[in-house]
């Protein structure tokens, strides 16, 4: 009876502080409610033996790729010093526009994997002496170029050899990049 002459927002106050909430486990053969946690093994929604296993295959796609370029019998169109002299040509030259790791900044990204369609070295080498860099196209030596052809062939997983990439080998060479 006392009640009746609170206003409502004090009868409501009154109910949740006299009668504490009680939370009720589900049956097991329920959904799990919007409050409980992940099942165990499972975390932000993907299970965690799925996390390893996806990169496990990223890794994979990688080698066998790396092995089939070497088990086609083409011979390595790099030296590992051309690669490392392309590296720091890079560096100075291209990161500006396509990033310290070939993500691609205002440029394009130089990784295999994103490049539109499966451009050969032939075609990359082509645009990026003609047209690189931006700011001054042509501008670069034809070693140059070549070392920095290198050098993204080693970062999309070529494998070296003991022959210099030389700009007339670049122009015609077929291999995807």
């Amino acid at each position: 009876m006392t009640s009746a002459w609170r206003p409502a927002s004090a009868r409501k106050l009154a109910s949740a502080v006299s009668r504490p909430k009680v939370r009720k486990f589900p049956s097991p053969d329920r959904f799990a409610p919007e409050w409980s946690a992940p099942p165990l093994g499972v975390q932000g929604g993907v299970p965690r033996s799925i996390v390893p296993l996806a990169a496990l295959a990223a890794v994979l796609a990688a080698v066998l790729a790396a092995a089939a370029f070497a088990a086609a019998g083409a011979p390595a169109p790099y030296t590992v010093a051309q690669a490392a002299q392309g590296a720091k040509l890079y560096a100075t030259e291209c990161s500006i526009c396509h990033g310290a790791h070939l993500e691609g900044v205002t440029g394009p990204a130089l990784l295999s994997g994103q490049l539109s369609g499966s451009p050969s070295v032939a075609e990359v080498y082509a645009v990026m002496s003609t047209q690189m860099p931006a700011t001054a196209p042509g501008s670069l030596k034809p070693a140059q170029y070549a070392a920095i052809m290198a050098f993204l062939l080693k970062a999309n997983h070529h494998p070296p050899g003991t022959t210099v990439l030389t700009d007339a080998k670049a122009k015609v060479l077929t291999t995807p990049l």
